[in-house]
């Protein structure tokens, strides 16, 4: 799967549990030279026995630190309405509703940003 998310312009993590398994991922990509600054956040999935445990939470703290890190001012992603508990996380880290950054052929997908300027992990994971 690295490609697009490969360093050093993304990233692809992958959570595992004690016996080596993986239970969870994320990955982060550029967006194109319209969104010069931007990236976007992908592929975000906790196995159904991992959840409720705060890995979501995690990898999605270690991605913008990484984005952050690698000097993105912006990160984006897409989502769908029946994935509630995502969307929450997403709002609870500080993404916000925006608008659409590429044509969907999906006419209830729903557009998030958060601004890395002067992120703070740190805090976040508090």
């Amino acid at each position: 799967m690295p490609g697009k998310y490969a360093p050093p312009t993304g990233e692809l993590l992958l959570a595992r549990n004690s016996q080596g398994e993986p239970i969870g991922c994320v990955a982060l990509r550029a967006l194109g030279s319209s969104n010069s600054g931007c990236c976007e956040m992908k592929r975000l999935y906790i196995l159904p026995t991992a959840r409720g445990l705060g890995l979501g939470r995690a990898l999605v703290i270690a991605i913008l630190d990484i984005a952050y890190t690698l000097g993105y001012d912006e990160i984006k992603l897409d989502t769908l309405p029946s994935m509630e508990a995502a969307i929450g996380l997403y709002k609870k880290v500080g993404f916000v509703e925006t608008e659409a950054y590429y044509d969907t052929p999906l006419a209830e997908t729903i557009f998030l940003a958060r601004s890395l300027k002067n992120f703070d992990g740190l805090t976040l994971a508090l």
